[in-house]
């Protein structure tokens, strides 16, 4: 375990997002069985959450609603 997942101890919410395919859903199921702080989220449209800010969607906009 690096130094950087210790601080993740301490965090009430874990977002995580990955690619919306077979191995995006396996990489999503990993961190879910380390906690049930970890919540899966997909961005509304797009591959990815690059794909989605790529194209000129806002992602902290997103993530606050």
């Amino acid at each position: 375990m690096t130094a950087g997942c210790f601080e993740l101890v301490t965090v009430p919410l874990i977002l995580v997002a990955y690619e919306v395919d077979k191995a995006g859903a396996k990489g999503a199921a990993r961190w879910q069985a380390l906690s049930r702080r970890v919540h899966v989220v997909q961005v509304p449209w797009g591959k990815d959450i690059t794909e989605y800010h790529l194209q000129d969607s806002d992602v902290y906009t997103w993530l606050e609603n």
